[in-house]
């Protein structure tokens, strides 16, 4: 086998996964929408003493924002490696000599804030099942059974 075909292969490849990966995003944004509907409704009617609900309905919506626009980005992607395979489909030919220019799209920049914004993310996580359950202890007492002695 010819490394084109190799390549058109590989190219191929890279496109079914962008897409599955696409498709996983959009479905985790549409499993958090209920809840982030459910924050939206309860926001200012539910006892909320340190204010939170406000705050996890802005990091899920957000977080649902970074889902969509990842999706479509990869979507992007996708088809880019589509074009790829299809050039590479052809029969074999001369090298071209590879562009001098700066090279454009995914930095360096792009990713310290991807991986940033997702450790702002979970950290907000984080903190909200903290704050989930000490405004549970505060309102019900213990609600762990195994503080309670029900679990032994």
């Amino acid at each position: 086998m010819s490394d084109y075909v190799h390549l058109h292969h590989g190219d191929l490849e890279s496109a079914r996964l962008s897409r599955d990966h696409a498709e996983r995003l959009r479905r985790s944004a549409a499993d958090l929408r209920p809840l982030a509907h459910a924050f939206a409704l309860y926001d200012g009617r539910a006892y909320d003493p340190n204010s939170a609900i406000p705050t996890l309905r802005s990091v899920l919506d957000s977080w649902i924002a970074e889902h969509e626009t990842t999706a479509r980005d990869l979507d992007r992607l996708a088809i880019s490696y589509q074009d790829n395979a299809a050039f590479h489909a052809g029969p074999a030919r001369e090298s071209d000599p590879l562009p001098t220019g700066p090279v454009k799209g995914f930095s360096l920049v792009d990713l310290l804030h991807t991986v940033l914004l997702t450790l702002g993310i979970a950290a907000a996580v984080v903190l909200s099942a903290y704050v989930i359950r000490v405004a549970r202890q505060h309102v019900l007492g213990f609600n762990d059974p195994v503080q309670a002695g029900a679990v032994r």
